[in-house]
């Protein structure tokens, strides 16, 4: 590379980076569709849980944790 290519590089403004918001949404959801046909199918305790955990999970994540 020349010194004009690393000069141009430095003014070009980088992507920014994505938050991953999208990817998360759509586990969410595939969780709760999930655990609620498990609960629909008759494996009540199961699909509870697993809503729970979910939604632990869900607020940990949100607080940084």
């Amino acid at each position: 590379m020349d010194d004009f290519h690393l000069w141009e590089r430095e003014l070009t403004p980088a992507e920014p980076p994505e938050d991953g918001r999208g990817e998360a949404l759509l586990a969410g959801a595939l969780t709760v569709v999930g655990c609620t046909g498990l609960i629909l199918l008759g494996g009540t305790a199961a699909g509870v849980a697993g809503l729970v955990l979910a939604g632990v999970i869900g607020v940990l994540w949100r607080c940084g944790l």
